[in-house]
């Protein structure tokens, strides 16, 4: 399991949050973010569409969604996730956590196990 503490912030204020996660391959990415109030199970799993192009798609499975999600937008995740988390600093903390999952997946990406 690996450990990563990430930030968040909005008009208001500033916060903090933790990734652990649990496992990771070619293709997926299991893990537990703590941030604001919630703690959220999630799961990130890569697929292709169309021309090869790669694409990920995030499940929450204790609230019951899932959703595309982008690697490099975070506004468009924010946006993705406005229909099942109304709280905006669980919103906030939940694309700010992904965004920092596929980055660190991308700049590490010689430690993936495959």
């Amino acid at each position: 399991m690996r450990e990563i503490i990430y930030q968040c912030e909005n008009k208001k204020s500033v916060w903090t949050g933790t990734i652990q996660i649990t496992e990771e391959n070619e293709t997926s990415i299991i893990g537990k973010v703590e941030a604001g109030d919630y703690q959220f199970l999630i799961v990130l799993s890569r697929y292709y569409h169309g021309y090869g192009m790669e694409q990920w798609c995030l499940c929450v499975p204790d609230w019951n969604f899932g959703c595309k999600v982008s690697t490099t937008e975070m506004q468009w995740n924010l946006e993705q996730l406005r229909p099942h988390i109304k709280n905006q600093v669980d919103r906030i903390s939940l694309a700010q956590a992904v965004g920092v999952i596929l980055a660190d997946r991308h700049n590490n990406k010689t430690s993936i196990v495959h």
